[in-house]
C-alpha cells in the first residue's frame, strides 16, 4: 500500500509540473501592439494599455516649428511661411516639439516652402530660406 501511495504522489507531482510548464509556456507577451504608436512592440501579443502617441497631425500634412534659443539673445521674431505670419516669442534651451507654445507652428501639405523671418526689435536681423515638410513628420527649424 505504501508503494502505491508513493507512486500516486509521483503521478500527482508529474501532473502538476506538466500543467505549470504548459501554463507558463502559453503566457503571451504584453506591451504596446498598436503599430501607429511611438512605442510599438512587434513582439507584444497582448495590448497592456501602455501605447504612447505623438501629436495629432491632419492626415497627409506635416508640421514645422520655428524656434529660438536663449543663447541667441534674439527678441520677438516674425516668421512668414505660405502667406501666414506667426511669431516666435519664447526661447527654448531644449529642442521643442511641434505645437510648443511661443514658437511659430505650421501644418501644411508635404512640399518645400520658402520662408522669411525678421527680428522686430533689437538688432533687426533677417533670415530666409526653404523648409521641406514631409507627411506626418514634425520638422524643427532653429532661428539663430
Amino acid at each position: 500500500m505504501k508503494e502505491k501511495s508513493t507512486t500516486m504522489k509521483k503521478v500527482i507531482y508529474l501532473i502538476i509540473i506538466v500543467s505549470l510548464t504548459f501554463i507558463y509556456s502559453c503566457k503571451k507577451k504584453s506591451g504596446c501592439n498598436d503599430s501607429t504608436a511611438l512605442n510599438f512592440d512587434s513582439s507584444a501579443q497582448l495590448n497592456d494599455g501602455s501605447c504612447v502617441y505623438g501629436p495629432k497631425i491632419k492626415t497627409g500634412n506635416g508640421q514645422v516649428i520655428f524656434y529660438k534659443s536663449p543663447l541667441s539673445g534674439l527678441d520677438t521674431i516674425n516668421v512668414q511661411l505660405n502667406g501666414v505670419m506667426k511669431q516666435i516669442k519664447v526661447a527654448y534651451s531644449f529642442l521643442p516639439s511641434c505645437g510648443q507654445t511661443g514658437c511659430a507652428n505650421y501644418s501644411l501639405p508635404p512640399g518645400t516652402y520658402p520662408f522669411t523671418a525678421d527680428e522686430i526689435h533689437g538688432s533687426l536681423r533677417h533670415w530666409g530660406g526653404n523648409v521641406t515638410i514631409s507627411s506626418q513628420v514634425c520638422t524643427t527649424h532653429w532661428i539663430y
